[in-house]
């Protein structure tokens, strides 16, 4: 009873200080390790240079992230210092000044491409201003933005939920180091398929509430059922696809970005046309707005497709990019203290990377000034010390629960001790 009820123990406080007593996250974690020290020290019989391994071990997955969440917050907050984000909202408005359509290109197609290229919070950070921009209540905005992420969080981040976060944890449970062997590549396409029902689902629900927010009630957004279906049709059959054929890493990035292109296109069909509210037209200030901005559309795509094209063509197996940046510029650490770690080191080869040359890139388009350029630096590094220290304390919590299979008690690690209790 004592070893069943220490299993469980850390998750009951980390969960608890999280919903009940409002604490952040940061602060829950660091308790919670505490007692999950105490644990394996004097319950499962963990030695210190286990626990010392898995501290280090920790440091290596949190680098592994943190630099795509340094390239994603850099590549964001220069995207916003050069004004895209305004540039973006003329061309939304372009497409549609029907706010419910507003809704299903930004919250949907756009919060899917920035999730697939970036992630950790991004999305949200960069969708939600541009609802507010194109006239959106902040609480509406707030809520769409959440709520499209849902479908392409599986696939974030060229797929580090899925590469980092389940096959490399598997790997550090089970020892095994092929995906093959833990059913990934099923597993994938299960969740592909998964989505299918909520792609059709979730544009119908954005154009209700974007509607019941604004006063005119949720049926006024089943209006347009029919454009709302279409967009889940034109997301689902890239994103699927890109699933089978390629596995966890361009689902949401290919899904997003194609199916965009489709439901835009469709959109003109005599079908799929909506006879817009007269409220709903681009205002006189708006139609200025449109007329001042000179610059060509491909300018403000250029950082997006540059990041697109390197990801894509470092992922291709029958180019030798690949290989050259995961042999020649990675390196592997087999143990720590004797204990087998087995991580392999890729910065070249992370997403991070390449969403720090299409920020490079954004500079020398828009010209940006070196003495603002520091400004992005300083105002990335700012936001990014409290998200990487909560993620540092999260991994090295996960990574104590996955060490804690060596110890002096002969019991199994923690989760799978726990697991044998639910049998």
């Amino acid at each position: 009873m004592i070893q069943a009820f220490a299993a469980f123990l850390p998750f009951i406080v980390l969960f608890s200080l999280i919903l009940f007593f409002k604490r952040t996250v940061l602060f829950s974690a660091f308790w919670t390790l505490l007692i999950l020290i105490a644990i394996l020290f004097g319950i499962w019989g963990v030695a210190f240079s286990f626990l010392i391994s898995a501290f280090i071990k920790a440091s290596f997955v949190t680098f592994d992230v943190v630099i795509i969440l340094i390239g994603a917050m850099f590549f964001m907050t220069t995207l916003k210092e050069v004004k895209v984000l305004s540039i973006i909202k003329q061309y939304f408005l372009m497409v549609s000044p029907d706010k419910r359509i507003q809704a299903i290109l930004v919250a949907f197609f756009f919060v899917g491409l920035i999730e697939g290229l970036a992630g950790f919070g991004t999305p949200a950070m960069l969708a939600a201003p541009l609802l507010i921009l194109l006239g959106f209540r902040t609480k509406t905005a707030i809520i769409l933005a959440l709520l499209g992420n849902t479908i392409f969080v599986p696939f974030g981040a060229v797929g580090t939920p899925i590469i980092i976060g389940v096959i490399q944890g598997l790997e550090g449970l089970t020892g095994y180091t092929h995906i093959d062997a833990f059913g990934i590549t099923e597993t994938v396409r299960f969740i592909a398929l998964l989505i299918t029902p909520l792609a059709m689902t979730v544009p119908v629900i954005m154009a209700c509430l974007t509607t019941y927010y604004s006063g005119e009630g949720w049926k006024k957004g089943l209006e347009v059922w029919r454009q709302a279906v279409l967009a889940g049709i034109c997301l689902v059959i890239p994103y699927t696809s890109t699933a089978i054929l390629f596995g966890p890493e361009f689902p949401s990035l290919f899904g997003s970005l194609i199916g965009a292109g489709l439901f835009i296109l469709l959109l003109k069909l005599p079908a799929f046309n909506i006879s817009h509210d007269p409220t709903n037209r681009i205002s006189a200030a708006e139609k200025k707005e449109l007329s001042s901005h000179a610059e060509p559309n491909w300018y403000v795509a250029i950082p997006y497709l540059i990041v697109v094209i390197l990801l894509v063509l470092s992922r291709l197996e029958q180019l030798p990019l690949k290989s050259f940046l995961q042999n020649q510029l990675g390196w592997q650490i087999n143990q720590i203290f004797n204990i087998p770690v087995e991580h392999v080191f890729l910065p070249f080869y992370s997403p991070g990377f390449f969403l720090l040359i299409g920020s490079i890139s954004a500079f020398f388009i828009f010209k940006v000034s070196l003495k603002k350029t520091f400004s992005v630096a300083k105002t990335t590094s700012q936001k990014l010390y409290k998200p990487a220290g909560t993620l540092f304390l999260m991994v090295l919590f996960t990574q104590m629960l996955l060490f804690s299979r060596y110890n002096n008690s002969g019991l199994d690690s923690i989760p799978m001790y726990s697991a044998s209790l639910m049998n």
